[in-house]
């Protein structure tokens, strides 16, 4: 506590100037009688009376009357604060060297300047008083004004030598013993002090503070129930500057009595130096609070510390962690803890908060740093703990939950009784099946091996071997898929409930596509039993009826295939439209020509999608044909022309179509389809069937010549080249896959130099493109694959793909969205469609063309069987074109709808908004929460982290919880420098924010 450090004496002024020695005289004289007057005049502080009648004296020829009207003059003037005052003295005391009245002089100046307070003016003419001149009661009247004059001035140790020589004095005694021990007191010998103030004093205004200084006194010597009686008993009668001190002494002598709810009250009413409180003060405030359990309370007192450096800062840091933890608020806990083991003071706290901090790491996640990293440094510092070894069991969840299953696996080998047991290959399990997930099949073998190598007869061997088949057929290696069945087969009944039961369907597909169809039904009818409809089991289960079908198919048994198509029609709305194609299919080839056509008359009815409806189109023409209804086929072939004109189907719709115009003898008609296809389509398959057709017409009529003109402005191939073309061609084929990449493409450029116009070369510019493009010359592939998408052929369909790949993914090529938009048109491969349609949204977003997408993402997500990432991807897209547009209402409903389903950086970027309009809506608390589980589930999307961190700050400063707010700011220019403009918004709200929290007056309470 400061010391007081000024003082209302009230003293009682001292008076009773030294009489002016008479000078005897013969009778009253009037100039005796005139300086008698001028005497009274100046006892009377008449100062200018006395200077104006003395003045008249001063060159007196009576020595006596002259020198006491010079005395009396002198004196007015240095009352009157003359300017020449000090010249008057000088002049004084050398007209008059051996005047008694020279020392009276300078006691009754320094007199006049102490009787008005004005010690300071008092003190240089106290220094030239003789005192041996002096005597009586006017020697302990000088030696006590002289003495205070010197305390005044700050000179304590030459006061006190001064007060101790009238410590006896009946007048001055009582007075210079009190300030003796207040001098005492003021210079830190507290014993000699309370020596003084603890024995009866004068009752005067000045011994009135005793008491305050005898609490002050008590306090600093630890005698706390003796300050708080002193302090109690003085608290009445305390202006407002001691009351605020009387009450700290109160609060801090029961803060350290340890009866913390007497000190509240107290502690409370303390108005802090300079209206503002220290760190101390909220410490002690939030520590009572504290103990007796008001942890709200002690929070709004520990929080205010935000920034301390010193051991009393990281002890309020550990008990606002503390106290959060008993209020549930779990994540201002951790950063609490985390600033209490940021400070080196002691060991104890460093080690507990820290504890606490890698736990609740765990618990509630960390967006500062790995959590895996938090528990690792414990265990390294407190490898003896008796918490290490349950910190270790943590860091392999944690590292399970940031999937780093290599360093989960190596902390495996430091713990023994879990290193040899099951713990190795449940890991083992989860990398390899984040692998799986990547498509890194190689490391996923890699990780199922180890689980086989620990046990390769335990239950989690058996799933090892369910996955190792599961890959194999994923890379078409059939071989291996049989054998890790043959190894799973003794072991199938050990697999989960579910793998068990997909058993049967992996067994089944993996005949099918090895042809062993008889064997695929067996398997696939074995799964089907199993599942029957079980809802878990809806995709599979669909699949396996339709690959029955298509079993049934391949074996010519149509009649059961049939069956199984109408049975997928029945269950499955995504399978519907190829199941009905298919089952058409087979009872055309089952002689049931009518029932397929009456099939894929009503085809259009299931589905109008460009995957199946040009086929089907094409398959009822065709149909028609067979059944000579000519016609019938020709409209239908005109109708698949003029809906899908960008389809790959349409040269040959155009070729069957001249082809019944010319069975039925429309020769001309016929002629003319066969000029149009070879105009439009010069680089189909069909364009040299259409040349051949056209050729016999042009004989039949026997215009040779104009045929011959004909070709020779298409540019075909000479007959007498065509055999060594086929030659070329054939050798090709044969020897491609024996060459390296770039042979390959040396080998398919020469034919197209050879053969510019060549029948093959649609094929070949296909090949090329593809070895241009694995050999990463994208420059170019581009144009060859351009060529490709044009030629309206079975590969044009990948080519305008590939196409659209190298210009977005090499920035060659100009803008992507064009091939984009004709691929969306074009695509027959529900995958290719899927590409096309989720790239025009995100390039659509990119533009800020917000119309474009929101039109993208509606048509994806009313495609049916479309893939559900796919229908995600729309959504979340949906949601970011409102949240730019500032739909604030829209954009919260569509990230509230993608809250369970979205995972990685989509699961990231959602939470993140919907703490962001659950802000805006002015619940903070309710922002917090989802703000935690962002970074307890997506700490490792750092920018989607670290914005969530800046959000969080601005909730807890909304809440008054200044603590908070400024430990997260702090936390985000530490550790995401990777994001500048995230780090400047903490630094300006730091700014912003720095005069609320320098000193926090407690005038609020």
């Amino acid at each position: 506590m400061r010391v007081i450090s000024y003082f209302f004496l009230g003293f009682l002024f001292l008076h009773g100037l030294t009489e002016v020695q008479g000078q005897s005289m013969q009778g009253a004289s009037y100039a005796s009688q005139q300086m008698e007057q001028a005497q009274e005049w100046l006892a009377a502080a008449r100062f200018k009376k006395a200077k104006a009648l003395s003045q008249k004296f001063i060159t007196d020829n009576g020595l006596v009357i002259a020198e006491q009207a010079k005395y009396i003059y002198t004196l007015s003037a240095i009352a009157l604060n003359q300017k020449d005052a000090m010249v008057l003295v000088s002049e004084f005391v050398t007209q008059y060297p051996s005047s008694l009245k020279s020392n009276q002089m300078y006691a009754s100046v320094g007199y006049s300047y102490f009787n008005i307070g004005q010690y300071s003016k008092a003190l240089p003419w106290f220094v030239k008083v003789n005192p041996f001149s002096i005597e009586g009661a006017d020697l302990d009247k000088f030696y006590f004004s002289y003495g205070y004059a010197r305390f005044a001035d700050g000179d304590y140790k030459s006061a006190t030598l001064l007060f101790e020589k009238v410590l006896n004095s009946k007048k001055f005694g009582p007075l210079a013993t009190y300030y003796k021990a207040y001098l005492a007191y003021a210079t830190g010998n507290t014993k000699a002090a309370k020596a003084v103030f603890s024995t009866p004093l004068p009752n005067t205004k000045i011994t009135e503070k005793v008491g305050y200084y005898l609490a002050d006194i008590y306090f600093k010597e630890g005698q706390f129930i003796e300050a708080i009686q002193a302090a109690q008993k003085y608290l009445p009668k305390a202006n407002e500057i001691e009351a605020s001190e009387i009450n700290k002494i109160i609060g801090e002598s029961y803060f350290n009595l340890q009866q913390y709810e007497k000190a509240i009250p107290y502690l409370k009413a303390y108005r802090g130096e300079k209206k503002s409180w220290a760190q101390q003060d909220y410490y002690q405030l939030g520590y009572s609070y504290y103990f007796i359990k008001e942890y709200e309370s002690a929070i709004d007192q520990f929080n205010k510390i935000i920034q301390g450096k010193d051991a009393l800062a990281q002890n309020a840091y550990y008990y606002l962690g503390a106290s959060y933890l008993m209020t549930d608020q779990k994540q201002a806990a951790l950063n609490a803890f985390k600033s209490a083991s940021n400070l080196v003071f002691t060991p104890e706290i460093i080690k507990d908060s820290y504890l606490n901090y890698a736990k609740l790491s765990y618990e509630v996640g960390n967006p500062y740093e790995a959590i895996a990293s938090v528990l690792d440094h414990f265990i390294l510092n407190y490898p003896l703990d008796v918490q290490t070894e349950n910190l270790k069991e943590l860091l392999i969840n944690a590292y399970l939950l940031e999937r780093n299953y290599t360093a989960a696996l190596a902390l495996l080998e430091q713990l023994p009784n879990m290193s040899t047991g099951p713990e190795k290959q449940t890991i083992a399990l989860y990398a390899a099946l984040e692998a799986l997930e990547v498509k890194e099949f190689q490391k996923a073998i890699d990780f199922l091996d180890l689980i086989i190598q620990k046990d390769a007869k335990s239950a989690l061997a058996s799933t090892a071997y369910f996955w190792k088949a599961e890959i194999a057929l994923r890379t078409y290696n059939y071989p291996a898929a049989f054998a890790a069945f043959d190894l799973l087969k003794p072991l199938k009944d050990k697999l989960s409930l579910r793998l068990q039961t997909l058993y049967p369907f992996q067994k089944g597909y993996a005949y099918f596509k090895t042809q062993k169809y008889a064997a695929a039904i067996a398997a696939f009818k074995e799964f089907s039993v199993l599942v029957d409809q079980n809802p878990d089991f809806t995709a599979e289960y669909e699949q396996s009826l339709v690959r029955m079908a298509d079993a049934y198919y391949s074996l010519g048994d149509y009649k059961n295939a049939v069956s199984y198509y109408e049975t997928t029609i029945l269950v499955s709305k995504d399978l519907k439209a190829y199941a009905t194609f298919n089952s058409a299919m087979a009872q055309g080839l089952s002689g049931q020509l009518d029932l397929k056509i009456k099939m894929l008359e009503g085809f259009e009815k299931i589905s109008k999608s460009p995957i199946y409806l040009p086929k089907a189109m094409l398959e009822l023409g065709m149909a028609y044909s067979a059944a000579e209804m000519s016609v019938s086929a020709i409209h239908v072939f005109d109708k698949l022309i003029s809906s899908f004109p960008s389809s790959s189907l349409v040269p040959e719709a155009q070729l069957k179509k001249g082809l019944l115009l010319y069975n039925q003898s429309e020769l001309e008609a016929a002629l003319e389809v066969f000029k149009k296809l070879t105009q439009n389509f010069s680089k189909s398959a069909e364009f040299s069937q259409a040349i051949a057709a056209a050729k016999r017409i042009y004989i039949e009529q026997g215009r040779v010549q104009d045929y011959l003109t004909w070709t020779k402005d298409l540019a075909v191939t000479p007959d007498s080249n065509e055999s060594l073309e086929r030659d070329s061609y054939e050798q090709i084929t044969r020897r491609a896959s024996l060459l390296d990449r770039m042979e390959q493409i040396k080998m398919y450029e020469g034919y197209l130099e050879d053969f510019p116009e060549g029948k093959q070369q649609l094929s070949i510019r296909f090949l090329l493109a593809q070895a241009y493009k694995d050999a990463s010359l994208f420059e170019k592939a581009l144009p060859e694959f351009q060529w490709v998408a044009e030629a309206q052929s079975e590969n044009s369909e990948s080519a305008l793909v590939a196409v659209a790949q190298i210009k977005m993914e090499q920035k060659i090529g100009g803008d992507p969205i064009q091939s984009l938009e004709k691929l969306l048109v074009m695509a027959q491969d529900p995958q290719n469609r899927s590409y096309a349609m989720t790239n025009l949204m995100r390039l659509s977003y990119e533009k800020k063309d917000f119309k474009k997408l929101r039109n993208y993402a509606q048509q994806v997500l009313i495609i049916e069987g479309l893939d559900f990432q796919i229908k995600q991807d729309a959504q979340i897209m949906l949601a970011r074109s409102a949240q730019e547009q500032g739909d604030a209402k829209e954009a919260a409903a569509a990230y509230l709808s993608l809250k369970n389903v979205a995972t990685g950086e989509l699961g990231a970027e959602t939470w993140y908004w919907l703490a962001y309009y659950k802000q805006q809506t002015k619940d903070f608390e309710g922002s917090n929460v989802l703000v935690q589980e962002l970074a307890k589930n997506y700490a490792s999307y750092k920018i989607w982290a670290a914005k969530g961190l800046l959000l969080m700050a601005d909730n807890f400063y909304a809440l008054e919880d200044l603590f908070q707010a400024h430990f997260i700011w702090q936390n985000i220019i530490d550790n995401f420098s990777q994001f500048p403009d995230v780090v400047q918004q903490a630094k300006e709200k730091i700014a912003s924010t720095k005069a609320e929290t320098i000193n926090i007056s407690q005038d609020d309470e």
